[in-house]
């Protein structure tokens, strides 16, 4: 018993220690490449000459990176820390990509490496620097205790045909995309992109609008059943899984 009581306090240091040294490396390389992206110095104008990217993508992205870098710094905002590792997870595999496509053999897994220190800064935060989301409480709330108001429930009517036109919108784009719609290529040509980057953007567009569409069967039900009425709600976790964290959504009612 002792010996596990000790091998917790160390196993914890160490994902602690593993944590900012990541996270550290991450930031310090952020910070540097919004100053150099910034500055426009010789050799990341050698670079996106290489590949083929507007100088312009440089000022875009060392814009970005500066609040980046500060907000995986500084504690709490856990939701921006989520927008931060997923801009810059998708700067580096983005980086990574566009090597490989345009040829080069060594110069890939830089990027690919720090794409992987993200990921493993994203999964080593404490609790005390996550975003988790909150759940109304009233979501679960029986009928006989409570009304749905009203507003709310025309609120989250909104929200869900909102949610499945943006997933149509994204997952649709990046197939054309990623196929190669002769629109998108001139377009994508027309502002002064390679284009292999249509690849890029299409495949991630592509699960993106995947993985928002997940919710979309369960929000075409609710929208189906959000009029009915029945003394027993199905709880929340009927949505979004019992150990996954959702949304604030009205119940789904029995007919």
């Amino acid at each position: 018993m002792e010996q596990l009581k000790l091998a917790r306090p160390a196993a914890t240091l160490l994902r602690q220690i593993a944590y900012w040294v990541a996270t550290g490396l991450i930031v310090l390389e952020t910070a540097a490449g919004a100053e150099w992206d910034l500055v426009r110095n010789d050799f990341v104008k050698q670079v996106f000459a290489h590949l083929g990217y507007p100088l312009y993508l440089l000022t875009i992205l060392g814009i970005w990176k500066l609040p980046a870098a500060v907000v995986l710094v500084i504690p709490r905002f856990g939701r921006a820390k989520e927008w931060a590792y997923t801009g810059l997870f998708l700067v580096y595999t983005g980086a990574s990509a566009s090597h490989f496509m345009r040829g080069d053999t060594s110069e890939p897994w830089g990027p690919l490496v720090l794409a992987l220190l993200t990921v493993a800064s994203w999964a080593l935060r404490p609790d005390s620097r996550k975003w988790t989301p909150t759940v109304d409480p009233s979501a679960g709330a029986s009928s006989a205790g409570r009304t749905q108001d009203r507003g709310t429930r025309s609120r989250r009517i909104i929200y869900w045909t909102t949610t499945i036109l943006v997933a149509f919108s994204i997952a649709s784009g990046g197939a054309a995309q990623l196929f190669g719609a002769r629109e998108t290529v001139e377009g994508i040509v027309r502002l002064g992109y390679p284009a292999f980057f249509l690849t890029i953007i299409g495949f991630w567009k592509l699960l993106g609008g995947i993985a928002i569409a997940a919710f979309c069967p369960l929000a075409v039900r609710a929208l189906a059943e959000m009029s009915s009425s029945s003394a027993d709600p199905l709880p929340p976790s009927y949505f979004c899984g019992s150990s996954i964290p959702c949304i604030s959504l009205p119940p789904i009612r029995n007919t």
